[in-house]
């Protein structure tokens, strides 16, 4: 049968009108381009190769580039070939530009701009073979904006038809600078200042595509959007690692993740206050891992973190030390969570008073290990509704929750080894009794693995502060706080 009739079948008795294609990302037809907003600067290159196996293998990379002034009057024009089998190597593209003037850059790269090379040891496992990183790198004190389409360094014409950025790390710290900021030993140090990325355009992603993009770059005030709908592994892990000014994160529209994609992309960002809201509802292993981890000025996370399925890892120390986040999400919920899936996720939130609904029923080994550890504000916490526990499931939970005096009800039925245990440990305002005084019954310990228990409670205030563990049928009562 011909395809064309394959497609007209698929359609057979639906006579609405087909769904009107998703719009162009803004500036997906314009090359990239670096302007200068400062009176003098200079834009260059340096290129570093590392632990190369066989220097012989790497591909040299093509740089085209056009120079114009505010007038749109061309100033000059070049080629640059950068030979990816030296190890390290510094390149000039333009050092005398003024206020205005615009570089814009063109390339033709298929197999990718940067480079990540895999190899297969004689186990079978996957062991580095080299990086070439190309990195762009201003005068100190420059002030450039950049724009355009970032895949006109893959192909020079036709970048906006590009559905995917090939090979493996293709822009991996492209504008990123050094993380030092005094030079070590007479080591120079190199610094992208770009401080506006609002209207750059990355349509699409690829494996550790834009991983580490703007790394330190401690200049970026705007970021640029996101509008892909299909993600790659590790595709925008670290992006923004150490933006120290960047106030505004930006959309993330993405449903279907994949492994890694997200994980460090904001961590150490301390002037970003709010969360992007997480449309996600396929998540991946390690997926938001560390995502806003040190944003010592994050207030506001989403405001829900829903999905069909958790995966291994996909939360972990999502906030880690974020000391002033003072709204988590209302809720995270999932019909089946993942090993470590939640683990350490609010790590050192000093500021969080109110702790999410956590309603999911179906737990996995560790999946809410240290969950609020030392959350030294936490007062407020919701029903832990799971019959049947798992490993580890509720270890070390809520330890350290210095200001915590209400326990949540526990429904657990079944216990598994150490799923309990260290749960409310140095929790110093929380008085637990084995006998009613005015308080309401919270857990009753099932038969069964009770050294699950050990320590559930020590050094709280009560009965059980010594840490031995409970016997089975062992009702334990929250005593409110005088």
């Amino acid at each position: 049968m011909p395809l064309m009739a394959i497609s007209f079948l698929t359609n057979c008795g639906n006579n609405n009108p087909p769904d009107p294609p998703e719009p162009e990302p803004e500036g997906i037809g314009d090359a990239l381009k670096f302007t200068c907003n400062s009176d003098n600067g200079s834009l260059n290159i340096y290129s570093g190769s590392y632990e190369p196996e066989d220097p012989t293998s790497n591909v040299s990379t093509n740089i085209k580039y056009v120079v114009k002034d505010a007038s749109d009057q061309e100033k000059d024009r070049g080629e640059l070939i950068i030979d990816g089998a030296k190890e390290q190597h510094e390149y000039t593209l333009c050092n005398d530009l003024k206020k205005g003037d615009s570089v814009y850059l063109y390339g033709n790269n298929p197999s990718g701009f940067n480079k990540i090379e895999i190899a297969i040891d004689e186990e079978g496992k996957p062991i580095l073979k080299n990086i070439t990183d190309i990195t762009f790198y201003t005068g100190d004190n420059d002030n450039f904006s950049v724009s355009g389409n970032i895949m006109s360094l893959i192909k020079e014409t036709d970048f906006d038809q590009l559905k995917k950025a090939p090979g493996l790390g293709c822009f991996n710290l492209l504008f990123a600078s050094d993380i030092d900021e005094e030079p070590v030993n007479d080591e120079k140090k190199y610094h992208c200042n770009i401080t506006d990325a609002s209207e750059l355009c990355i349509p699409c992603t690829g494996d550790l595509s834009h991983a580490t993009l703007f790394a330190n770059c401690k200049t970026l005030e705007k970021a640029p959007k996101l509008p892909a709908m299909d993600l790659e592994l590790g595709c925008y892990s670290g992006m923004f690692v150490g933006c120290e000014k960047l106030v505004v994160a930006p959309e993330l529209p993405a449903f279907t993740l994949a492994y890694g994609c997200y994980s460090d992309m904001f961590r150490g960002c301390t002037s970003l206050k709010s969360a992007p809201e997480l449309q996600a509802a396929t998540l991946a292993d390690s997926c938001y891992m560390r995502m806003f981890a040190h944003c010592e000025n994050l207030k506001t996370a989403p405001s829900i973190i829903k999905a069909d399925e958790f995966k291994p890892g996909c939360c972990f120390q999502m906030f880690f030390e974020c000391n002033n986040l003072k709204t988590a999400p209302m809720t995270i919920e999932a019909s089946k969570l993942a090993e470590n899936c939640c683990e350490e996720m609010f790590y050192g939130c000093d500021s969080l008073v109110t702790a999410p609904n956590l309603p999911s029923t179906e737990l996995a080994n560790c999946c809410y290990y240290g969950m609020f550890l030392e959350c030294a504000a936490l007062t407020k916490v919701f029903e832990l509704p799971a019959t049947t526990l798992r490993e580890s499931c509720y270890s070390r939970m809520f330890y350290q929750c210095e200001a915590l005096t209400q326990a949540p009800i526990i429904k657990a039925k079944t216990l598994e080894e150490s799923s309990c245990s260290y749960m409310f440990a140095h929790c110093t305002q929380l008085t637990i009794k084995a006998a009613s005084s005015g308080g309401y019954p919270f857990f009753t310990c099932p038969s069964g693995k009770t050294e699950a228990t050990y320590d559930m409670f020590f050094d709280t205030i009560g009965d059980f502060a010594s840490g031995d563990k409970l016997n089975p049928g062992q009702v334990c009562y929250c005593e409110q706080p005088a």
